[in-house]
């Protein structure tokens, strides 16, 4: 009975221990990627959002845009206000600066938006 369990025992660990390897590590590796492909996403989104301010639409069609649309619930109650209201005025050093200087508040809001998301 001894010589059965000295046998039986680590057999028995053995294959539990495979069984468990091989059902654990393809669950963490798909945790990995899903992770990386989360980042590389937000990557994306955050880098379509500064070309598209980069090139600095009108308010209006930058409202329109599908990017906005995304990046509006993560925009600051200012940022929004900026954004949606037209009669909203933007000062600069103490001058109205022209209606699509924007860009400098959303570039803000995107750097905001990338450290809170842990990119940089």
């Amino acid at each position: 009975m001894d010589d059965l369990l000295k046998i039986a025992v680590p057999v028995v660990v053995g294959v539990l221990s495979g069984v468990l390897t091989s059902l654990l590590a393809p669950w963490v590796t798909w945790g990995i990627e899903k992770k990386r492909s989360l980042i590389a996403a937000r990557r994306e989104f955050l880098k379509e959002c500064r070309e598209l301010i980069h090139s600095a639409p009108p308010r209006e069609q930058f409202r329109n845009s599908s990017v906005y649309a995304r990046l509006l619930p993560l925009l600051s109650l200012g940022a929004k206000e900026l954004i949606e209201d037209e009669t909203t005025t933007i000062y600069t050093g103490g001058r109205v600066a022209e209606v699509d200087s924007y860009a400098r508040w959303l570039f803000d809001e995107i750097a905001r938006i990338e450290r809170e998301w842990g990119l940089l």
